[in-house]
């Protein structure tokens, strides 16, 4: 789903791209999904994403209510009262030099 998701593949188009002492560092930090509030405001937030109108807005009443049920569901088990959502994520540190 994601262009960049391997690591050697990447290292392998920034070199071809001209660059070397490519270093890649899996980072994992969390978020706090739409700057926090309670749950149903992060449920809120979530579905008033483009993303997620575009999704909603393929399915018939049943399916879109089944889903909004479903995201809530998952977005509870990161919910932290006082807090908000926090949700877990990944990405790559990505540093390299110019060859040259």
């Amino acid at each position: 789903m994601f262009a960049f998701k391997n690591p050697d593949e990447t290292a392998a188009l920034l070199d071809a791209a001209g660059f070397t002492q490519v270093e890649i560092e899996p980072i994992a930090p969390t978020i706090l999904l739409g700057g926090g509030g309670s749950l149903d405001e992060s449920i809120e937030f979530l579905l008033g994403t483009g993303i997620a109108r575009g999704l909603l807005g393929r399915l018939d009443d049943d399916a879109r209510a089944t889903a909004v049920e479903t995201v809530g569901a998952a977005l509870a088990d990161g919910y932290e009262a006082g807090v908000g959502v926090r949700l877990g994520t990944g990405a790559w540190l990505v540093s390299a030099k110019e060859r040259g």
